[in-house]
């Protein structure tokens, strides 16, 4: 009996591995394995015991103080009770070890076994034993833990109206003919003294828990389901619920429905509904009724469903109170949104009436005026007007504030991204439609004009409008100050072009990527050339000394490049991302004039208009670069009589100037040309051949001094 009880649950061990994902299952075979270690030791101590009949008395309790554990654990987790499962295995495992512990222990305190003497009945050695106080504790904490499970399974069968019946049957036959054959050893007479019942009680454990796995399908259809199911929709559920007797009394109502009705889950159980609810307005007659119910100025929902059990008895009724008021909100958030999706509509319309407008003007003072004129002509914004960089600190703007169309007032404002605060300081009063004298609150904001890092000023816009400047307003309007930071840009470079007058200015700074080069690699480097990439980059093209050995590979290395190719002989492509001064000077609007790098440091001189704010350049360039300093500061203007340098023509022979020469005054260059080439060779008195030479020298002379000139 005790060989067939042995293989039988290590058969059904095995079988509950290959499904272990299953609720239970690893429980389950960790309950299997200690009933086969307690039935295997407890047969070789009885046949033949090597080492000695007590040692495998000693080694059957490493099965003997799982089981209880093991099966705790398997009818929680079966059950679907997992959320307290650790805790629970954790509190009963401390007295199963412990009690292990005891008995491999037990020659020193006699805790467990106060005496022990080996009888041999029939060839086998049984053993008769004067347990102490510990053996009786742990009796007790295993029946408790057993009838725990055991209590369980039963309760499953009754509320899920007995679907889970066979298995719940089988595992509790499994369960208590080992118990009871337990106690008749421990507490009552056996046949023979000192023969434990249990292991072979646990060959039915073995015929029973093996139905129910194989024939009743135990690990397919898990009653975890049912259970987790219903306390997942029960605990989900957002509703108030309640539900009532037949007599209309208050059996359950979840927390939502406390909150609803004001009171507490104790002291509304056990109460009449109607102390909550007029009882007349809610239809407890017609299956899913629906209803509606007024309480303290919300409005509900009502959906009463009957209760019945298996046989269609009445048992009661549910009421799910449904908050429509929320659903009111939605409805009127939804107006709202769409309120401000027309609003944005129409301003996305008027920022395209700026862009429009953006494009012909070409001067900030012209930028400012189609800006200021176009928003505060919308009726979207009460006043709207530029102000250039330096009005702009660091202070705090009120969400709130008031305009004078009077004014002169100072005003403050938060930046619209909210990464940082600025203060503008209006000189004169706004451009607005307000009434003269009069104080009129509203709301302020300030859009930041940045192209790059660089800050042009801020658009400050009011309006009385109620809420007004959302997010979605806010990101609208960013854009639209990064449009304007873009044409005040390209106007600062197109002033450089244009304007009759300009300031060189010269900057040295020890920081940055070409500085850096040419200390490590002990060379230096002249930018011939800077061209925008894109994506806030540039591409450079740098000449070496021709001791740039080691130049291109410390290039490579900088962060703030991503390539470096060499384009022939000593000339460098290097793309940046950043690291000189080049960015903040372009962002500016500045025209580059050189930029050379040599013994650690940089110099680099630009162009700016000759009415540009110079310190605002210098504050620029020192917020990358903070040792940068200004070496010098040179007027210019452009002068008109002289438009071809005189060096250009010095660099050329008596012969190669008077072949130029005689060719544009014969209108040689035009076209169509006036004179051809043997027209201009007869007036030379030279051959055609010989004038193409003279004139392909001179050409080359001329392009060469204007291009060296140009870098």
């Amino acid at each position: 009996a005790l060989v067939v009880s042995a293989a039988t649950t290590t058969v059904l061990g095995v079988a509950a591995w290959r499904v272990r994902e299953a609720p239970g299952a690893t429980s389950f075979v960790g309950l299997m394995a200690a009933v086969t270690v307690w039935t295997t030791a407890y047969l070789v101590a009885l046949v033949r015991a090597p080492g000695g009949r007590f040692l495998w008395e000693q080694i059957q309790w490493f099965g003997v103080v799982l089981v209880p554990v093991f099966f705790l654990g398997f009818a929680m987790d079966y059950l679907g009770h997992d959320d307290r499962i650790r805790g629970v295995l954790a509190a009963v495992s401390v007295p199963s070890l412990a009690m292990l512990a005891l008995v491999w222990t037990n020659s020193w305190h006699g805790l467990v076994w106060r005496e022990q003497a080996i009888h041999t009945v029939g060839g086998l050695e049984v053993v008769a034993q004067d347990v102490g106080v510990a053996y009786w504790a742990f009796t007790l904490f295993a029946y408790a833990s057993v009838v725990a499970g055991s209590a369980l399974l039963v309760r499953l069968v009754v509320q899920s109206e007995y679907l889970y019946l066979d298995q719940s049957a089988a595992l509790l036959v499994g369960v208590v003919v080992p118990l009871v054959g337990n106690a008749v050893s421990v507490l009552g007479t056996p046949l023979v003294p000192g023969l434990d019942l249990t292991p072979y009680a646990f060959t039915v454990t073995g015929v029973a828990f093996g139905n129910a796995l194989f024939r009743y399908s135990l690990f397919e259809t898990v009653p975890a389901t049912w259970q987790l199911g219903r306390e997942t929709v029960v605990g989900t559920l957002e509703d108030a619920v309640v539900i009532v007797d037949t007599d209309r009394t208050v059996v359950y109502l979840n927390d939502e429905a406390a909150d609803v009705f004001e009171t507490s889950v104790e002291a509304a159980v056990g109460g009449d509904i109607a102390a909550f609810v007029d009882a007349d307005e809610v239809d407890f007659h017609a299956p899913d009724a629906l209803g509606e119910l007024d309480l303290d100025g919300r409005t509900y929902e009502v959906r009463s469903s009957e209760i019945t059990d298996r046989h269609d008895r009445a048992l009661g009724h549910a009421l799910v109170f449904n908050d429509i008021t929320e659903r009111k909100r939605r409805e009127r958030t939804l107006a709202r949104q769409r309120d401000e999706l027309q609003f944005l509509d129409r301003l996305n319309g008027v920022i395209r009436e700026v862009n429009a407008a953006l494009i012909g003007a070409d001067t900030r003072e012209a930028i400012a005026d189609a800006v200021s004129d176009r928003l505060a002509a919308s009726e979207l914004y009460d006043a709207a007007w530029t102000v250039d960089e330096s009005l702009v600190d660091a202070a705090e703007l009120p969400e709130t504030g008031t305009i004078r169309r009077d004014g002169g007032e100072t005003v403050s404002g938060q930046l619209a991204d909210g990464r940082s605060a600025l203060s503008v300081y209006a000189d004169g009063a706004p451009n607005a439609a307000v009434p003269e004298g009069e104080d009129v609150a509203g709301t302020w904001t300030s859009v930041p004009l940045v192209y790059g890092k660089t800050v042009f000023g801020a658009l400050v816009l009011f309006t009385t409008r109620a809420d007004a400047f959302t997010e979605r307003e806010l990101d609208v309007l960013d854009e639209l100050g990064a449009s304007i930071g873009d044409a005040i840009h390209a106007a600062n470079r197109d002033r450089i072009s244009a304007a009759g007058t300009a300031v060189e200015l010269e900057f040295g700074t020890a920081g940055g990527v070409l500085a850096h080069a040419s200390g490590e690699a002990d060379c230096s480097l002249a930018v011939e050339g800077v061209v925008p990439a894109g994506s806030g980059s540039m591409v450079a093209y740098c000449r070496t000394d021709g001791r740039d050995a080691g130049a291109a590979p410390v290039l490579e290395a900088d962060p703030d490049v991503e390539t470096v190719r060499r384009m022939g002989g000593t000339l460098l492509e290097c793309r940046l991302t950043a690291g000189s001064p080049v960015f903040p000077l372009y962002e500016y609007g500045a025209e580059l004039v050189s930029a050379r790098a040599a013994d650690g440091r940089c110099a680099v001189v630009a162009r700016v208009p000759g009415d540009a704010d110079v310190r605002a350049v210098v504050e620029r360039v020192q917020a990358d670069f903070p040792d940068a300093e200004l070496r010098a500061k040179r007027q210019q203007s452009d002068d008109t009589d002289d438009p071809v340098p005189e060096a250009v023509l010095d660099g050329l022979t008596d012969r190669q100037r008077e072949a130029v020469e005689t060719a544009y005054d014969a209108g040689y260059f035009e076209w169509p040309r006036d004179a051809t080439a043997e027209d201009v060779a007869d007036e030379l008195d030279i051959a055609s051949p010989t004038f193409h030479n003279h004139l392909r020298k001179a050409q080359n002379a001329m392009l060469d001094e204007l291009l060296d000139d140009a870098r």
